[in-house]
């Protein structure tokens, strides 16, 4: 599992993302006093939380969530693949670096 991103407002709530490599994911575990829920809906959680629109906490927290939602991995370029591969030789040495010609002893 991913180190937990997280935002709060201390002493009236505490809202964490996690995001794990096997089950559901992401999850949020939500923190108000007295009580705390783990969440796979980001409306179930918003319902839980109660807290206004037009508020600047909930506009901060609206900016999170909203920053979480960034795409995760970049569009594979498959002309590069046909054109390259994805072996080893896609990933040539570079000549002009003083360490490519390199070897291990041991």
């Amino acid at each position: 599992m991913l180190k937990p991103k997280r935002v709060s407002k201390p002493g009236a709530l505490v809202v964490e993302q996690h995001i794990a490599r096997e089950g559901p994911s992401p999850f949020w575990i939500v923190w108000r006093p007295h009580t705390s829920r783990m969440f796979y809906d980001k409306g179930e959680m918003m319902r839980f939380i109660k807290w206004p629109k037009g508020t600047p906490t909930r506009e901060a927290l609206d900016e999170w969530l909203e920053s979480l939602d960034a795409p995760a991995a970049p569009a594979v370029d498959l002309e590069a693949i046909k054109r390259e591969g994805f072996g080893p030789e896609a990933h040539a040495l570079d000549e002009s670096d003083p360490n490519s010609q390199t070897k291990m002893i041991t």
